[in-house]
C-alpha cells in the first residue's frame, strides 16, 4: 500500500485501552489504510484514496460504537 493522504481524526466516546484497540481494529480492517497512531480521543490514519475514503474510515469508527467527524 502506498498511502497518499493522512488524517488525524478526533474520536468521541473513547475512555480506555479497550476503546483504543476497538478503533484500531475497525480502521485496520479497511483495505488501503494504515493506522499510524491511536490514543484515547484520536486516531491518525494514512490511506490510499483509490482504495478507501475518509468517509469509509469515519463509518468504520462509528460502526465500532464511537463518534467521529
Amino acid at each position: 500500500m502506498t498511502p497518499t493522504e493522512s488524517y488525524r481524526i478526533p474520536v468521541q466516546g473513547m475512555s480506555c485501552q479497550h476503546c483504543v484497540a476497538r478503533v484500531k481494529a475497525a480502521v485496520e480492517g479497511l483495505a488501503g489504510t494504515r493506522v499510524e497512531a491511536v490514543s484515547i480521543g484520536e486516531v491518525s490514519v494514512a490511506l490510499d484514496p483509490q482504495r478507501t475514503s475518509r468517509q469509509e474510515v469515519l463509518a468504520a469508527i462509528r460502526s465500532a460504537g464511537y463518534s467521529a467527524e
